[in-house]
C-alpha cells in the first residue's frame, strides 16, 4: 500500500509541473501576440529589378509596445538569385535598444543575378529581447516580393549561319546598358573556339576580353572579322559573358552563346599527285600535279584564280612546266583568265584542272639534324569575287593543303680488302690468289641512313662455295653480323638507326673476315667472294618498305688501292 500511495505522489507532481509550463507557455504566446502586435515594420523597395543592377531595400520600425525592446536587429534572408554587399543568404543590420515609441529604419543594398525572369521573396526579421525574458528572443516578419527581370545589360552577337572553310566573315558583339545605373567597370569575355582566327577586331581584343564603362541607355559593339579552319558539315561554338562590378563584386550579368556551321565551298578543289591521293614519294621522283576544280554552286562564279604554293627543299624549280605564271619569290604558281580563258566565267557545276609538273632533287639537303622527315607541301587555293547569296563573305575561295611525304633512303655499300692495314688486320695467304691454297680478305657492311628513323634493318649476303667465314673483326653498331653455316648466309640485324646517320656522323660499319681456296676451275678467272648484298628497312616516318643493294665482290678487289688492276686473277 505504501507503493501505491508513492506513485500516485510522484504522478501528482507531474501533473502539476506540466499545468504550470502550459500555463506560462499561453502566458507567453499572448505576451507574444500582443508585443508583436504593437510592434510595426514596413519594408520598401522597388517591385521589379533589372538582374545585373543593384537596388536598395528600406526596413522601417516603430515600437508602440510600452516597453523596450532590448538587443534588437533586423536580418534580411535572401533567396539564391539576390546578393548583398557581404557574401552570405542572411544579412543582419544590428539596432541595438528600441526605447519607447521608438522609431527608425536602416537599408539594405543589393543586386539581383542570374539571367531568367522570376518573382523573388526576401524575408525579413526583427528580433529582440523582451523586458525581464532573459535569453529569449521575440521577432516580427515580414516579406517581400521583387520581380526579376532580364540583365540589365544585353548581350547580342550576329554572325552568319554558315561559313565557308577559311573564308573571312563579318561577326559582331553589341552590349546595350538598359537600366539607369551607370557601370563603371565592364568586362566582356570570350570563348572562341580554337578554330577560329581572329584577322582584325574593332576596338582591340586582347587575351580574349575587353573593357569598358557602359552609361544609361549606351550600346557598346565590337566589329570582328574573322575565319574558321575545319571539315564541312562541323559545328564551331563561339561564347561571350559579361560581367561588372557591382557592389564591390564582379558578377556575371548576361551570356550569349552561337553555333556556326562551316559549309562546304561553292568552289571545291582536289589534288592528285602522280593520279594518286595518297602517293609516297621518293628522292629524284618526276611529278606530275593536277588540281581538279568545280563550281557546285547554283550561280556562275566569275574571274576565278587559282593559287598553287609549293614548298619544300625537296622540289628542284629548275625542273618546272607549267602554262601558269611563276613567282620565285614566293614559289608561287597562279593560273587566271589572262592564261587561262576558261577561268573567265565558271558555270554552275562547271569542272575543269590545271597541273604541273616538278621534279625532286636526287639527294636529300640534310646539314642539321632538323633535316629529317621531309614532306612536299602544296598550297592550294581557287577563288572568285561572286559569292553565292545563301553564304556570307564576299567573295567565294576554297584551300586545300596537300602533303606528300618523301620515302627515306637507307643505303648498304659492301667493300673487299686483301691489304687493310686502316683496319689493323694482316691477312693470310698469297695474292695473287692460288688454286687450292687460302687466302684471308675482310668485308666491310657501310650503312648510311638519310632522312628518317628505320626500324628491324636486315643486311643479308651468301658465301660462294669455296668461300667461308672466320670471324667478326669490329662494328660501331649494337649486333655484329652471324654467319649461318648451313645456308652459308651471312647477315646483320639492327633494331633502329636514326635519320643522318653517315651524313652528319660517322655511318654504321661491320668488318668480318673470310677465308677463299680457288678451285682449279677458277684460274684465269676472279673468285667470287660474296654475292650480292642487301638491305630491307622499315620506314618509320612513311610506314613503307625500303630496300638497298650492294654488288657482288671478287678478288678483282676495286676497292683495294694497293691491288693493280688484274692482280687478282687466280693463279695455278
Amino acid at each position: 500500500m505504501s507503493n501505491w500511495n508513492k506513485i500516485l505522489k510522484y504522478l501528482f507532481w507531474i501533473l502539476i509541473i506540466s499545468l504550470i509550463i502550459s500555463v506560462g507557455a499561453i502566458f507567453f504566446l499572448i505576451y507574444k501576440f500582443n508585443s508583436s502586435r504593437n510592434l510595426s515594420l514596413n519594408v520598401q523597395g522597388p517591385k521589379e529589378v533589372y538582374s545585373g543592377t543593384p537596388f536598395d531595400l528600406k526596413v522601417s520600425f516603430s515600437n508602440q509596445t510600452k516597453e523596450i525592446l532590448y538587443d534588437s536587429s533586423v536580418s534580411i534572408f535572401l533567396p539564391e538569385n539576390i546578393q548583398g554587399e557581404t557574401q552570405g543568404r542572411v544579412l543582419t543590420e544590428k539596432l541595438g535598444d528600441i526605447g519607447l515609441e521608438g522609431k527608425g529604419s536602416t537599408s539594405f543594398r543589393l543586386v539581383a543575378v542570374g539571367g531568367q525572369e522570376e518573382l523573388s521573396k526576401i524575408k525579413i526579421s526583427l528580433s529582440y529581447q523582451p523586458k525581464g525574458l532573459a535569453h529569449v528572443f521575440l521577432e516580427k516578419k515580414k516579406e517581400f516580393s521583387v520581380y526579376v527581370k532580364n540583365p540589365s545589360i544585353s548581350l547580342n552577337i550576329l554572325s552568319p549561319e554558315k561559313v565557308i572553310n577559311r573564308e573571312i566573315f563579318d561577326l559582331s558583339v553589341t552590349a546595350r546598358n538598359n537600366s539607369d545605373f551607370y557601370y563603371k567597370n565592364v568586362k566582356l569575355n570570350f570563348d572562341f573556339p580554337l578554330n577560329l582566327k581572329i584577322k582584325q577586331s574593332d576596338p582591340k581584343i586582347s587575351d580574349n576580353n575587353l573593357s569598358f564603362s557602359l552609361a544609361p541607355s549606351e550600346e557598346k559593339k565590337i566589329k570582328i572579322k574573322a575565319s574558321l579552319i575545319g571539315s564541312s558539315g562541323s559545328f564551331s561554338n563561339l561564347k561571350a559573358d559579361i560581367e561588372a562590378s557591382v557592389l564591390g563584386q564582379e558578377i556575371e550579368i548576361n551570356q550569349k552563346s552561337i553555333s556556326i556551321k562551316i559549309a562546304s565551298s561553292p568552289l571545291e578543289i582536289s589534288v592528285l599527285v602522280n593520279g594518286q591521293e595518297d602517293y609516297l614519294a621518293s628522292t629524284g621522283d618526276d611529278l606530275t600535279y593536277i588540281i581538279n576544280y568545280q563550281n557546285k554552286s547554283e550561280v556562275s562564279l566569275a574571274d576565278v584564280r587559282i593559287k598553287a604554293q609549293l614548298i619544300s627543299k625537296m622540289f628542284d624549280f629548275e625542273t618546272l612546266k607549267t602554262d601558269g605564271d611563276f613567282n620565285s619569290l614566293d614559289d608561287t604558281i597562279t593560273w587566271h583568265p589572262g592564261n587561262n580563258p576558261n577561268l573567265k566565267i565558271l558555270a554552275p557545276n562547271e569542272k575543269g584542272q590545271v597541273q604541273f609538273e616538278i621534279s625532286l632533287k636526287d639527294n636529300f639537303p640534310i646539314v642539321s639534324l632538323s633535316d629529317r622527315n621531309f614532306v612536299l607541301k602544296v598550297k592550294t587555293e581557287i577563288e572568285s569575287p561572286t559569292a553565292p547569296y545563301y553564304i556570307g563573305g564576299s567573295g567565294t575561295s576554297s584551300i586545300l593543303e596537300t602533303e606528300t611525304k618523301v620515302k627515306g633512303k637507307t643505303e648498304i655499300e659492301s667493300l673487299a680488302y686483301f691489304r687493310d692495314a686502316k683496319s689493323l688486320v694482316l691477312n693470310q695467304g698469297p695474292f695473287p690468289p692460288k688454286v687450292n691454297q687460302p687466302t684471308e680478305y675482310t668485308i666491310h657492311w657501310i650503312i648510311r641512313n638519310y632522312s628518317t628513323s628505320v626500324n628491324d634493318v636486315e643486311v643479308r649476303s651468301v658465301l660462294p662455295e669455296g668461300v667461308s667465314f672466320v670471324r667478326n673483326i669490329k662494328t660501331n653498331a649494337e649486333n655484329s653480323p652471324y654467319y649461318n653455316k648451313r645456308t652459308k648466309e651471312v647477315v646483320w640485324l639492327i633494331n633502329k638507326i636514326e635519320p643522318a646517320r653517315g651524313v652528319l656522323s660517322p655511318p654504321l660499319e661491320a668488318i668480318f673476315q673470310v677465308k677463299a681456296i680457288p678451285p682449279i676451275t677458277m684460274v684465269g678467272y676472279y673468285q667470287p667472294l660474296i654475292q650480292e648484298t642487301t638491305l630491307s628497312a622499315f620506314d618509320s616516318f612513311t610506314g613503307s618498305q625500303l630496300s638497298s643493294q650492294s654488288p657482288a665482290i671478287s678478288t678483282q678487289l676495286p676497292d683495294d688501292r694497293t691491288i693493280p688492276q688484274g692482280l687478282g686473277i687466280v693463279k695455278e
